[in-house]
Order: C-alpha cells, then structure tokens, then sequence
C-alpha cells in the first residue's frame, strides 16, 4: 500500500495528464490534488499493466491543503485513518508521521517507468488520470540543476536514505574543502590512543561525535590529513571547566583555536588546532540558544564555526578568518531535508546541525571552500557508503546523531 501511495503523490505532483497536457505550476498541481479524494485502480509498470491487490482496490486518498493527507480503505471509517504530512520537491519526496517525525524519503527517479490510474469517483472504472513515466520527471530535474564550478546542489545518494525508516546519524559530505586522505574511527571508550596514533601519522581530528550504534554507544572521529599543523584536546566535566581550559589554550598556546567542540558520555571535548586560519575566535556559553550574542556577533564578522549541547548548556563557537562569508540558522521540528536541498540550491551549505529534545537548531553557511555537498541519513554508522563517498571525490566533512 505505501508504494501504490508513493506513486500517487509522484506522479500527482507533477501531472502530465491526458486531461491536462499542459504543464501545471506546482500550487496548480497541489490545487488539484486537494480538490479531490482520490480512489486507487490500477498500477502499470514499463508497460505492463498490473491489477490493483482486492484488498487496496478502491483504496481512498485525501490531500489537505495544509499538507496533510490521510487514507482509509473501502469499509472502514474515514475518522479512523492515520494522519501523515508530506512534501514534495522536484527531486524527492519526504513522508511524515502526524508527530513530524520523518518516516522517509524517496528519490524520484527511481520510479522512472511507472503509470498510476486514479478516478475521482468510486463507480467509474475510466482513469480520470493517466500519468506518464516518471522518466519524465527525471528530465525536469536535470534541466533545474544550476551550473556552477563543482556540483552545487545537495545530491541524497544511497539506497540507505530509502531504508533507514528511524535515521539517526547524518553523515555530511563536501567537495572543496581539500581535507586530504581521511580516517573514519568508532570506538566505545573515548579515543586517545586513536588520536595519539592519527598526531603520530601526520593526521589531525576534524570532526567528533557521539551516539548508538545498534545497542551500544560510540565515539565516532574523523582525522584528516592536509588540515592543520598542530592539535591539542581537553576533556571536561563542565562548562566552568571548559570555560578554564579554553582560557588556558589562549595564553599558553599562541596560534591554536578551537577547531571542533563536542558533548558525549558526559563529558565536554575541545579540540583546539593550529593552522586554522582563523584571526580571532569567541565562545559563547548558554543555557539556551543563544540567538542574539550569535547575531551581535555577525555584525562583527564573526561566524559560527562550531557548537555542541550538553542537554542543559549550549556552546557555540565563532571565528574571524574562515571560509564562510555569510551564515543564517533555522529551527526545525524535525530534520527536513526539502528545505535542505532549497538552501544547498542558493549555495548555502549546511555546516553546523544540533539535535536538542524537540528541535535541530541548523546553520547554512555561503563557504567559499564548498562547491558541493551530500548528505546521508542512515540508523547506524555506515562504512561501505563512506567508502563509496572517498572514492567519488567526497570527504566526510561532518557528523550529526539525533
């Protein structure tokens, strides 16, 4: 039933009808959506017509213009159906549970070579619509891709983002940043001897954090090569603490910043590097986001450049002297990858994400070091995607658990 769903709202959205040969802008195509209920006849598949199961025949559809929609099946009260959200844009469509809590996301191109019959009424077997191949669909999203030196657009890339129904890590992908050859490291128990042995080879940490995998809790790093010249870390038990040792890096290690900032197993980590590139730094310690220190901070050509929460402490961290050349932040309920791939569209990138309670604070960045950008969601840590990532030219810029 979810697939025969998934391909109406595919192929409703866009709609190259036989009624309406012409094209539909997208609130033409969601008005016609929601002037209907819909009832499911029948699926064909590169052209091979299939019947609809008994049991889904008659299957009956309804799409709010407030971005619900709900279904029910012949005898069953319309009062009882379960509640979802959706969304689509011209290359995916996302599905959520009526809590906003993303159940999937599909691609739309892998439903090149699929028809959907649908009637308006539930007594006329002839289609009111006849959809045409999604193939078609697929051609419309290669003619929207802007052009621009790299590939500037968020590209969703593996089969894992239509699996992982509970995703829990996001693996965040650039090209451009030249952080060289690269090390994925997940360990139980913090990593310093990891650490001492990545200083040793000539890596430096770029990226740390901490989540499940499966049953039990890790630490998952990232070392790169061509990153910095000199690295040092601290683990604490507070803010307070955090507060001395970053304090105690300013006046005794001329030249170091804080590179990363992370929380996990209750413990407060700072990464301080040198050969950053930074010219000044600040940190701002909160028990709430702090909105109007971070924009105070931007009219001083501050950016963010690193935050972390602890459950009851923000840190966020801004410098002078990186990269990105203008940042803005939202605040979702939930991790919305439409609106992440309409940034990306505008070149701004995702650079910084934090998951509290009820909310996933995110920070879009214009980075003249990022010319391309893939994201990954999946409920364990991968490795055979990350692979797969390094050798088509990506490194693993940044790692996000829920």
């Amino acid at each position: 039933m979810k697939k025969l769903f998934l391909l109406l709202l595919i192929n409703l959205f866009f709609n190259c009808s036989n009624l309406y040969a012409q094209s539909l802008s997208i609130d033409d195509t969601k008005k016609m959506l929601c002037s209907n209920k819909w009832f499911l006849r029948r699926l064909e598949q590169d052209g091979k017509m299939f019947s609809v199961p008994k049991e889904l025949l008659g299957l009956k559809m309804v799409f709010q213009s407030n971005g619900n929609m709900y279904s029910y099946l012949p005898g069953s009260k319309e009062s009882d159906a379960t509640i979802w959200t959706w969304s689509i844009t011209k290359s995916y469509l996302t599905i959520y549970k009526s809590s906003g809590k993303e159940v999937n996301k599909y691609r739309l191109e892998d439903f090149i070579g699929y028809k959907l019959y649908l009637t308006d009424n539930d007594e006329d077997d002839m289609p009111t619509f006849v959809f045409e191949q999604a193939e078609k669909i697929a051609e419309k999203i290669a003619e929207t891709k802007p052009e621009k030196a790299g590939t500037p657009f968020v590209n969703y890339f593996d089969e894992s983002i239509f699996t992982a129904t509970n995703p829990q890590w996001r693996f965040l992908y650039t090209k451009g940043e030249k952080l060289g050859i690269q090390r994925r490291v997940a360990e139980k128990e913090f990593p310093a001897a990891a650490i001492k042995k990545a200083w040793d080879e000539g890596f430096y940490v770029s990226d740390m954090s901490y989540g499940s995998n499966g049953s039990e809790k890790y630490w998952v790093m990232v070392v790169s090569k061509n990153t910095y010249t000199g690295q040092l870390y601290k683990l604490r038990d507070n803010t307070g603490e955090l507060k001395t040792a970053i304090e105690d890096m300013q006046k005794t290690e001329p030249g170091y910043y804080i590179s990363h900032i992370a929380f996990g197993n209750n413990k407060w980590v700072l990464v301080g590097s040198k050969g950053t590139g930074y010219t000044n730094q600040t940190t701002i310690i909160s028990d709430y986001f702090p909105e109007e220190n971070i924009k105070e901070n931007w009219k001083s050509l501050y950016q963010i450049t690193s935050m972390a929460y602890s459950g009851s402490k923000w840190v966020v961290v801004m410098s002078k002297g990186s990269s990105v050349t203008k940042q803005h932040f939202h605040t979702w309920d939930w991790w919305d990858m439409d609106e992440i791939e309409t940034e990306a569209l505008d070149y701004n990138y995702l650079t910084e994400a934090v998951k509290t309670p009820d909310k996933w604070y995110m920070v879009f960045s214009e980075d003249d070091d990022i010319n391309s950008q893939d994201i990954e969601n999946t409920e364990t840590i991968p490795d055979k995607q990350i692979q797969s990532k390094w050798k088509n030219g990506f490194e693993l810029s940044r790692t996000f658990y829920n």
